[in-house]
């Protein structure tokens, strides 16, 4: 059986990680960072076992994943609307995981994990089991 990565989304919303009494700055970071991962490889495992999709082992995993749903002729607009999403998912991550001059905020954090279940639902929309 293979790790259940909805579990990583589960955690990125708990309550511990989004205290608003507490909002220390590297539990916004590390919502931001396990929500993205989640849908990540929720959707890599999609385009694996559900589409029969190779995908590289590298750090290009997460392009190739983004423009597999963004950038392909699906008839069905939430292919493109996750790879959208993910995109962006991706970019939130890249500042969460590595930029430390800019201030990453409740808000931040809040809007990545609602865009981060649309991607979930958009995902089991289309077939995923999760």
């Amino acid at each position: 059986m293979t790790f259940n990565w909805l579990s990583y989304l589960e955690l990125a919303g708990d309550p511990f990680l989004l205290d608003k009494t507490s909002p220390e700055e590297a539990r916004l970071r590390t919502c931001i960072s396990r929500a993205y991962y989640s849908v990540h490889h929720i959707a890599a495992e999609f385009l694996e076992n559900e589409k029969g999709i190779v995908l590289c082992e590298t750090k290009d995993i997460h392009n190739q994943v983004i423009i597999m749903f963004r950038d392909e002729e699906y008839t069905d607009n939430r292919y493109k609307r996750i790879g959208i999403n993910l995109d962006r998912l991706r970019m939130n991550r890249n500042v969460a995981d590595y930029n430390g001059k800019k201030h990453v905020h409740f808000g931040d954090a809040e809007l990545t994990l609602e865009m981060a279940k649309q991607v979930v639902d958009d995902l089991i929309g289309v077939g995923a089991t999760t």
